[in-house]
């Protein structure tokens, strides 16, 4: 193997050690060389370089009832009893590293929680509303499969149509062909986008609101974005746990690091309150926090 091939076939003997990859800022090549031996040593020596050099400022902000409010009014009470909107904020202060990723997480004991998907199913629930649901069609010597498959397309509304079709009151021929077997089943008709938005128009409004993100890449440049958890019991003791996740690319295959700092939150505040004492309103370099 000659000499400089790749940062793996550093530590094989002929080429710059993990920390000499580090003195020099080779991020990158060191963090997969650490993947690739799994040296406990170097990966501490990297974790600890990484700290130093990246630490990211972060402020974390859980959205109050009178921000929620502005947006979808008295129903943001509700929503805020069963689950916490949080904003991450951290810049993109970047060293020699392909991708830095930042996330955070809140826990009860013996109960990890995953943020919840910000899908209109999801958030309607949270803001009570009733989403219509799926129909199913069947098809056979009476109703031609071809009824059935535009029925697809349309969602309900046009599904009551199409049901009032085949009984007659408008001609089929001029939609659909003719079927070209007479076979029996049934077609499952989801409700249409604009379907699910008339019924849920709040948790709509709160999606288009959440995915809304900022922007990550060159130094000094912030990026937001937003997360929701249901709210875990009242009084349970909760921990937000904010993870770093340092990741690079090598012939070898995709390399990853992941650090992270634990914080016990106040059990006598509320999730957002005790954020608030936390950050306040300025953003805090990692450093900081451990």
């Amino acid at each position: 193997m000659a000499c400089g091939a790749s940062a793996v076939a550093a530590l094989v003997g002929c080429a710059p050690s993990v920390p000499s990859l580090l003195e020099r800022g080779q991020y990158t090549e060191a963090l997969c060389a650490v993947q690739a031996f799994d040296q406990t040593e170097h990966r501490t020596a990297l974790t600890r370089s990484l700290r130093e050099a990246l630490d990211p400022a972060i402020h974390l902000h859980g959205v109050s009832k009178e921000e929620l409010s502005a947006l979808i009014g008295d129903r943001a009470e509700r929503l805020l009893e069963r689950a916490v909107v949080l904003r991450t904020r951290h810049d993109s202060r970047m060293v020699n590293l392909e991708r830095f990723e930042l996330a955070t997480a809140l826990s009860t004991p013996g109960r990890e929680t995953e943020p919840l998907p910000l899908t209109l199913e999801t958030l309607a629930d949270l803001t009570q509303e009733v989403l219509p649901e799926a129909q199913t069609v069947e098809y056979g010597p009476s109703k031609p499969r071809q009824i059935a498959d535009a029925a697809q397309n349309v969602g309900h509304v046009g599904a009551s149509l199409i049901e009032l079709l085949t009984l007659g009151v408008i001609p089929l021929s001029k939609l659909v062909p003719a079927a070209p077997h007479r076979a029996s089943g049934s077609h499952t008709i989801d409700p249409t986008k604009s379907e699910l938005v008339e019924a849920a128009p709040v948790a709509a409004r709160v999606q288009a609101a959440l995915d809304s993100r900022g922007y990550q890449g060159d130094p000094g440049i912030t990026y937001d974005s937003f997360a929701v958890w249901r709210r875990p019991p009242r009084g349970a003791p909760v921990k937000l746990t904010i993870v770093s996740r340092y990741s690079g690319y090598s012939p070898e295959g995709d390399c990853e690091l992941i650090d992270g700092i634990e914080i016990g939150l106040s059990p006598n505040q509320t999730i957002e309150q005790s954020i608030r004492s936390l950050f306040g309103n300025r953003m805090r370099r990692l450093s900081e926090l451990r």
